[in-house]
């Protein structure tokens, strides 16, 4: 149950955490104050998306820190959080043994009260967070058709509906997170769910219109620097009038040590066309991914992907094998701002001539360039601003094309 005392604890520890804790530790410490500083701040986002991550991060700093005691007080907080009483006690008890100011102490004592409570009737956990957006935005080619009606096939011309047309549209999403630990919480099993509701509607071009629901669920087991786990999921597209719906699975990998994170993906997808009429989609895609993270500052983060993608589809004019390379700068300023950049460039061959229009096969260089500003208007309520571009340079003039994109969305946190 949640009362103000609760409350009011929480905020007193909090202050603590942020003012007074360094100052009850051995003079030998207070050298490391700012890098303890800055280490916590770039802990922050992690701190609220990934909690068993920071967790482990926070405890492998106190091995090398063990008179750190802003940093157990913050690891007690957080295996409070998880439900893991037992180590947030033992965590309190050590601070409590050191020579601490009176209020301090009083602050301290308070939560390890509530500790103690909940030991005696320990909750169950579950996490969740959800976010709302909504949006609009310029697109340049909406139904991503050619420049012109010459498609390099004699006696063919598209008709100037099909070829590049401008367009305004609206989005709008929801997502909701719900997270639980399974068995004891020392053991980092976590039952991961996600569910996601989008919409993006043109103004006048409506049979380009997106909307999807996904839901996916999984496993995930953190074992000092590694994580592993699976997820299914299940999405339904809808995209203008054709229904579509994918079965897939992501089995992973990671790595993660300080400043660097390795993570090997896959995913095994199977498609269905929902519609009458519609053949030859079908079938199923493989993807193999290798992700690299690298953050070199409390503010800088890059990184940098691999994929290798190979679909079968029942007809082969469809079926296609792939590689991409996708790279992302982010900068984060005093945790309000974010400025981020991505380049990516995809490989596509086709494994069957594109009869009867093309006697070859399709070969694409897909290029995507983005940039984007998101700003924190309050701790629960952003703006984005976006910019993408697209270029699509394809053998066969039918799918060649260029797009642009500007987009701003405002997000709220719940």
């Amino acid at each position: 149950m949640i009362t103000a005392t609760s409350i009011m604890t929480k905020k007193r520890l909090h202050t603590w955490l942020l003012t007074g804790c360094l100052a009850c530790t051995d003079p030998g410490l207070q050298a490391h104050a700012q890098t303890h500083a800055e280490f916590l701040q770039a802990l922050t986002p992690l701190l609220i998306d990934q909690p068993l991550k920071a967790r482990t991060l926070l405890q492998q700093r106190l091995q090398a820190y063990p008179n750190w005691q802003r940093g157990r007080l913050e690891a007690a907080r957080l295996d409070y959080q998880l439900g893991d009483y037992q180590a947030a006690a033992a965590k309190v008890a050590q601070v409590l043994q050191e020579d601490l100011p009176a209020q301090v102490r009083r602050n301290v004592e308070l939560f390890d009260h509530k500790i103690q409570q909940a030991l005696l009737v320990p909750p169950q956990y579950w996490s969740w967070r959800g976010r709302f957006m909504l949006g609009g935005g310029w697109d340049s080619n909406a139904n991503t058709g050619p420049t012109g009606t010459d498609i390099g096939v004699s006696e063919v011309k598209l008709k100037s509906s099909a070829t590049q047309s401008q367009d305004e549209y609206t989005l709008a999403q929801i997502s909701l997170d719900i997270e639980r630990p399974l068995g004891e919480v020392t053991q980092r099993l976590q039952w991961n769910n996600q569910l996601n509701l989008f919409t993006r509607n043109y103004s006048q071009q409506t049979d380009v219109n997106i909307s999807s629901f996904r839901w996916r669920t999984g496993i995930e087991k953190q074992q000092a620097a590694w994580h592993y786990g699976a997820d299914i999921e299940l999405q339904y597209l809808k995209y203008g009038n054709q229904d579509i719906r994918y079965i897939e699975i992501h089995p992973f990998v990671g790595w993660q040590q300080a400043a660097h994170k390795i993570e090997l993906k896959t995913q095994l997808s199977q498609r269905n066309y929902l519609n009458q009429g519609v053949l030859g989609k079908d079938g199923y895609i493989r993807s193999y991914t290798l992700e690299y993270q690298y953050a070199w500052s409390k503010n800088w983060l890059m990184k940098g992907e691999f994929t290798w993608n190979d679909a079968q589809y029942q007809d082969l004019r469809y079926a296609y094998q792939a590689w991409e390379l996708d790279y992302r700068v982010l900068y984060s300023y005093q945790n309000y701002l974010n400025l981020w950049s991505q380049v990516r460039y995809r490989n596509s061959h086709y494994q069957a001539p594109e009869y009867p229009l093309y006697d070859d096969e399709r070969r694409e260089d897909y290029w995507t360039w983005r940039l984007g500003a998101q700003y924190k208007l309050t701790p629960s309520v952003d703006i984005e601003v976006i910019w993408s571009n697209y270029w699509n340079q394809a053998n066969h003039l039918l799918h060649d094309y260029q797009r642009q994109q500007v987009e701003a969305r405002l997000a709220w946190l719940f």
